[in-house]
């Protein structure tokens, strides 16, 4: 069974994928958003993808979790604020970890989706490891 603490260390070892820059969300802040913002969403203890439960628990651990891409997800700004999180690639990897109690997390975003989640406090106020 993997505890808070080790789904906080995988997730923070994943690297963003090429091209894109890292960035740390505060999952306690970050998911509530998502849930309203982000038509990809999985709810908590949802799971549309079983096979990715037994990925992270048996395949990626704390030691080797550098070899798995980071969730990559996209924000778009509105007339009302933020308007949508486009969650493009990882969004098992991240509800998965997310629901074992992960507390902070790496995922990849472009320049400016990372300027929007710093104004609306989405980043984790520690953006190292």
């Amino acid at each position: 069974m993997i505890t808070p603490d080790t789904a906080t260390k995988i997730a923070m070892a994943w690297q963003p994928q090429p091209g894109w820059c890292r960035a740390v969300i505060d999952v306690d802040t970050f998911d509530p958003i998502a849930e309203r913002c982000a038509p990809a969403y999985m709810k908590r203890g949802e799971e549309r993808h079983p096979g990715s439960r037994a990925y992270l628990t048996n395949v990626i651990s704390a030691e080797n979790a550098h070899r798995a891409y980071a969730p990559t997800m996209i924000l778009c700004f509105g007339e009302n604020g933020l308007h949508r999180i486009g969650l493009l690639d990882g969004k098992h990897r991240y509800a998965v970890l997310r629901d074992m109690g992960a507390k902070r997390m790496v995922v990849g975003m472009d320049w400016k989706s990372r300027e929007l989640a710093e104004k609306f406090g989405l980043l984790a106020k520690d953006q190292t490891d």
